[in-house]
């Protein structure tokens, strides 16, 4: 198979590219696993006729395209996973309870909603406001791009905030 090789300025245009693709899809332009995916998209685009991408040419339109669904489709494959893994929802104890009907709601059970709120006060920062995006109903997609965090990372906060969580069940 033949390498490609891309001129400085067709590298900067593709990365620029790629960049706004991201942000769109409202994913951090510095996770590298998008950027991947992206880079991807458009390369498989542009081997397949490379004579579209002239000016006024169909190449740039269709590779943006297909560099969109694919991230919006891993983004999918994420949340799906990440759902199953490690959900609130998933059930816990002997009663097989869903995890989040043991958080008290914001007009209901009050004594226990304010130990909640102390407890989250006391997380680590980036545990307690992913439990605030959490409580607010954002997506761990929405959270990670809005905190510029890596997928590894996001997994790591949300794994020790299910931990910190089983523990203040337990008590």
């Amino acid at each position: 198979m033949k390498t490609l090789r891309f001129s400085a300025r067709e590298y900067r245009v593709i990365e620029t590219v790629v960049g706004r693709i991201c942000q769109i899809c409202g994913v951090s332009s510095q996770d590298v696993e998008y950027r991947h995916i992206a880079w991807t998209a458009i390369l498989s685009v542009y081997r397949q006729d490379r004579g579209s991408f002239l000016p006024g040419g169909p190449g740039w339109q269709l590779a943006y395209n297909q560099a969109q669904m694919a991230i919006q489709a891993e983004k999918d494959a994420h949340y799906r996973q990440w759902y199953r893994e490690l959900s609130l929802d998933a059930p816990v104890g002997m009663k097989q309870k869903p995890r989040e009907s043991r958080i008290a709601g914001r007009c209901c059970q009050l004594e226990n909603s304010v130990c909640f709120r102390d407890f989250l006060a006391l997380l680590p920062d980036d545990l307690r406001q992913m439990a605030e995006e959490l409580i607010k109903e954002k997506k761990l997609e929405e959270i990670r791009a809005n905190f510029c965090w890596s997928a590894e990372y996001t997994a790591l906060v949300f794994s020790q905030l299910h931990q910190a969580v089983v523990e203040y069940e337990a008590l």
